[in-house]
């Protein structure tokens, strides 16, 4: 059964495979895709470092080298992450939808049928990432205090199970 962030991830990237088949298609919009992409993607080597280091610490709890990387890798990711997506994203995305409807070149060299298709995912995927914004929000304002520790509870599906081989 997927949950509701697996298809939030499945539609993002949906979203990005026709935004940058459709500027391929068009000979337009390449340069918008990669702009939107490099501050949606610029901090997922972040974002994957703090998912495994959450876990990390649950299957190895007494590890101080792995709790102290959480530590800071959670707080790095959180500032790194509220500009790119609360400042930047939307500064970009508003250009984009600027100079894509209101400008006669925008209108040119982009379909005013694929713009209106754009700008939906564009925005979309800004306010979808509200739940995460919200939690790198809180995570500012924990400082260095975790919000993933070895106790949090992520509930039953990501419960490790110990075998003997």
């Amino acid at each position: 059964m997927l949950s509701s962030a697996d298809l939030m991830f499945i539609g993002h990237h949906f979203a990005t495979t026709f935004y940058m088949t459709t500027a391929l298609l068009q000979g337009a919009g390449h340069q918008s895709a990669m702009i939107l992409m490099f501050l949606g993607e610029m901090t997922s080597p972040l974002m994957n470092t703090h998912a495994v280091l959450k876990f990390a610490v649950k299957i190895h709890p007494e590890s101080t080298l792995i709790h102290n990387a959480l530590v800071y890798s959670e707080y790095i990711y959180a500032v790194v992450y509220l500009p790119m997506r609360v400042v930047l994203g939307p500064l970009a995305a508003a250009h984009l939808t600027y100079d894509l409807l209101l400008t006669k070149e925008g209108r040119q060299n982009c379909s005013v049928f694929i713009t209106l298709l754009w700008m939906p995912m564009c925005w979309g995927v800004l306010f979808g990432s509200i739940p995460w914004i919200t939690e790198a929000w809180e995570m500012v304002q924990d400082g260095l205090t975790l919000k993933y520790g070895p106790d949090y509870d992520y509930g039953e599906e990501y419960i490790h199970h110990h075998t003997d081989l």
